[in-house]
């Protein structure tokens, strides 16, 4: 999705949900050619989602989409290493507690 629906989903999520309240996501990474996280966005080519948009996340682009309204209880990168092809992905995943 863009980026700015995401940003208004959760400031959604952070006024629904009982201060200390808990809440978990997970997002998309992506490194580039560096081996740095990619914090951007991309247009899908392949066939099952094509014309949509794909954000992707690095800890600074999560800092700045959580950190007003939530708390970190847990921040875990869960990489796969496709060793046959050389291929690449991985998920962050987050426990977030509303202030």
């Amino acid at each position: 999705m863009n980026i700015d629906i995401a940003r208004d989903g959760i400031s959604e999520v952070a006024r629904v949900l009982k201060p200390k309240g808990l809440f978990y996501c997970n997002l998309i990474a992506e490194k580039n050619l560096a081996g740095e996280f990619f914090g951007g966005e991309k247009i899908v080519n392949t066939q099952h989602e094509k014309g949509t948009v794909q954000s992707y996340f690095d800890k600074n682009k999560i800092d700045n989409f959580f950190l007003n309204n939530f708390e970190f209880v847990s921040l875990e990168m869960h990489c796969i290493e496709n060793v046959l092809n050389g291929g690449w992905s991985g998920r962050w995943h987050l426990v977030l507690r509303r202030k």
